[in-house]
């Protein structure tokens, strides 16, 4: 178990968290969207035991576990609902190299909520968590993702063949070194 505590994170809208039971129906709508799961790693199908299963594991969590994946439950600071989540994963052979991968909810798009959420997130894992650099890895059919990343500022560093979810596709892979001094 890595040793970084989490407790929660602020941004001027989200209070970033970890995932509690009375998450697990909010999560479960979402990660059931087929819209949502497109280019995700679940399927659709995602049921409401799933959903438990998630939310039980995760909230023993903890972050900088090397190879393991950490979940921040995003909600809203006014309405204290779940707006999406924030997936950290570190890696298992290198504990200063993250990945990130963000959720948000349909009935929160195109509210800059992705952003708000995914920038948090990259503060605390260079600044309480080391990290030298983050890697995100999208579909470059998923232009919404692909806008996130490059508004904040990754780098997209290679595009290869991939197959997912049984299709023949092609992934960006997008950069974030630490900033300097």
């Amino acid at each position: 178990m890595a040793d970084h505590p989490f407790l929660e994170l602020r941004t001027p809208r989200l209070i970033l968290r970890r995932f509690r039971p009375s998450d697990t129906r909010e999560f479960r709508a979402y990660r059931a969207d087929p819209e949502v799961a497109r280019y995700q790693s679940w399927d659709p199908a995602y049921s409401l035991e799933e959903a438990e299963a998630f939310v039980e594991s995760v909230s023993r969590a903890s972050p900088g576990t090397p190879g393991a994946w950490f979940q921040f439950a995003a909600v809203s600071a006014t309405t204290g609902h779940l707006v999406g989540d924030v997936g950290l994963r570190t890696d298992a052979n290198d504990p200063s190299l993250f990945e990130l991968g963000v959720t948000v909810a349909p009935a929160h798009h195109h509210q800059g909520y992705a952003a708000e959420m995914a920038a948090a997130v990259i503060s605390y894992a260079f600044t309480t968590l080391a990290a030298a650099a983050i890697r995100a890895i999208t579909d470059t059919r998923n232009e919404s993702s692909i806008r996130l990343l490059e508004h904040l500022n990754f780098r997209r560093t290679e595009t290869t063949e991939a197959v997912f979810k049984g299709e023949e596709c092609e992934e960006h892979t997008y950069e974030l070194s630490a900033p300097e001094g």
